[in-house]
This record gives C-alpha cells, structure tokens and sequence, in this order.
C-alpha cells in the first residue's frame, strides 16, 4: 500500500533553469599552463579549484 502514496513534493518547488549565456569566449590553456596544472593535482587532489 505504500507504493500508492504519491508526494507532492516532487513538482511543487521545482523552479526552471536560467539558459546558459556565454559572457565571454573561452580561451584554450597554452602547453606550459597545461602542463603546471597537471603537476599541481596530486598537490590538491579533488581540490582542484584551489590550482
């Protein structure tokens, strides 16, 4: 009987995206940059916003 209680929540508090605008073009990391960023993640691991 569980199974045919239905909640309410799933669709009340949903609110829709904002559409995704690109403020600025992206620019691509030189071979240098690269490189010091791979060598920089064993240094924070999942951290890596801190690099």
């Amino acid at each position: 009987m569980a199974a045919a209680v239905k909640s309410s929540a799933g669709t009340a508090g949903k609110k829709s995206r904002k559409p995704y605008v690109m403020t600025r073009p992206r620019e691509r990391w030189t071979a240098d940059e690269h490189d010091r960023f791979l060598h920089a993640l064993p240094l924070f691991g999942r951290d890596w916003k801190r690099v």
